[in-house]
């Protein structure tokens, strides 16, 4: 377990128990060449949580009206803001979806974030601004809510 999380801390995409078949070991290298191709023609943005936090890039493409699926990893943690017109209407982290998924992204300060802006979001779960959702969740946050 140790090694599996220092190994996605360091920027690992995926992980094989030994011992794997050969075609479990083929289908996660077909994978991790399919994301790498993915993530190189995309136009969107990435970076660090510690050189950039994530209310910071929130407010950056809220303020930018941009669209597309923002992924946040950090260590073995995932999870996804969906934005449209720079308004977030959907997020999901761990067990969490809407805005409590929001909330809990918003504690993390550590891993990378990047934005698909081709993603078009299948529903839009959360109505409440962007502006309000930050101050909420920094009020929760403050309160230990979250």
């Amino acid at each position: 377990r140790d090694s599996v999380t220092k190994g996605f801390e360091l920027g690992a995409t995926d992980y094989v128990v030994k011992p794997a078949s050969p075609e479990v070991v083929a289908t996660k290298a077909g994978q991790a060449v399919e994301g790498a191709a993915r993530s190189s023609t995309s136009s969107g943005v990435s970076g660090s949580l510690e050189e950039m936090s994530l209310p910071d890039v929130v407010q950056i493409l809220s303020n930018g009206r941009r669209g597309g699926r923002l992924e946040i990893v950090s260590g073995a943690k995932r999870g996804e803001i969906h934005f449209v017109e720079g308004r977030i209407v959907h997020a999901h982290f761990g067990e969490h979806d809407g805005e409590g998924a929001f909330y809990a992204l918003l504690k993390l300060d550590r891993g990378r974030f990047s934005l698909d802006p081709r993603f078009d979001p299948p529903e839009r779960v959360i109505t409440t601004s962007p502006e309000g959702l930050l101050l909420e969740g920094m009020r929760r946050i403050d309160e230990g809510l979250v």
